[in-house]
């Protein structure tokens, strides 16, 4: 068996990322871990990247993952936030281009697991784009899924990627960066070629080699939904 890393540096663990990744790493019990962040700051830069990357070279780590969490693999915090177009609040959802385009989500606890798996197996991981996936599902079976856990019918709107991508440039190009949401939305809903938004079909898969195993929708949607029940009721 190949030795595993045992000593990890954290860098700007304030990132919502960052911060589920070193709760995965303390809760493994796997790692000596050490953090590294600006009290002045709460974001790390591009720009810093090469600096940081040259540090740690000469420092002698064997290993530097990037953070590099791409968003045509969107988060499944979505659903519960309403970032994706799910409010379960008030059951009402946006869906794009008809609904029936699949994509791939990662969860919390697959995202820290994944990482923190990565650094066991170092042999089979290194140098290399790993893709990994909690769920695998297309608009429609979350709200099918959405309407089953909350026992209502849900209030629909129907949008389209030229409407909302044409909607995102002008809000940007106004200055309201808000219009970046609906890209990142786009980078999984929208019906543009090329954008492979679907690990599970468009890319090999690292779940099995990491130990991760695909959830179902209806599991993941229950979830949110009781945790949105939770919240409501303090």
């Amino acid at each position: 068996m190949s030795q595993t890393y045992k000593s990890v540096a954290l860098v700007g663990v304030m990132a919502t990322s960052a911060k589920i990744i070193l709760d995965g790493l303390i809760i493994s019990h796997q790692f000596s871990i050490t953090v590294l962040s600006r009290k002045e700051s709460e974001t790390t830069f591009p720009s810093r990247a090469k600096k940081i990357v040259d540090a740690v070279l000469r420092a002698g780590v064997r290993r530097f993952l990037f953070s590099e969490f791409s968003a045509s693999n969107q988060d499944e915090a979505g659903l519960g936030n309403g970032f994706l177009g799910f409010d379960i609040a008030n059951k009402t959802a946006t869906i794009w281009d008809g609904g029936n385009k699949s994509f791939t989500l990662i969860n919390e606890k697959h995202l820290d697991q994944a990482v923190a798996s990565v650094l066991q197996h170092p042999q089979g991981t290194s140098n290399k784009f790993l893709y990994v996936a909690s769920v695998e599902t297309i608009q429609n079976n979350i709200l099918a899924a959405s309407e089953k856990e909350t026992g209502a019918k849900w209030a629909v709107s129907s949008t389209t990627t030229e409407k909302q991508v044409d909607g995102a440039v002008k809000k940007l190009g106004a200055g309201d960066f808000s219009g970046a949401f609906a890209l990142v939305r786009a980078t999984g809903f929208g019906n543009t070629p090329g954008l492979r938004a679907n690990y599970a079909k468009d890319d090999a898969l690292a779940n099995d080699m990491l130990g991760l195993k695909l959830d179902t929708i209806q599991d993941t949607v229950k979830h949110f939904v009781a945790q949105q029940a939770c919240d409501s009721h303090g």
